[in-house]
């Protein structure tokens, strides 16, 4: 699987956690950029300039995150 992404491995019990975290977090970070996206279009940013600005903050504060080794808050 490392081909596809990075292996975590983790104990049988924790699989449903992990399938509520992986499989539903990125229908949500979808939504919540479009929602940013959309607060640019309505105060006048072109609709594929806000999604790209949405989506460059998101991408680099997860880059931050990893790279960093701090908390989210």
């Amino acid at each position: 699987f490392e081909a596809v992404g990075e292996v975590i491995e983790l104990k049988e019990n924790l699989f449903s956690a992990f399938s509520a975290i992986a499989g539903c977090s990125p229908a949500f970070t979808l939504m919540y950029v479009d929602a940013l996206a959309q607060a640019g279009v309505k105060y006048g940013i072109p609709k594929n300039t806000a999604l790209k600005i949405a989506s460059q903050a998101v991408l680099g504060t997860t880059r931050l995150l990893q790279e960093s080794g701090t908390h989210p808050r």
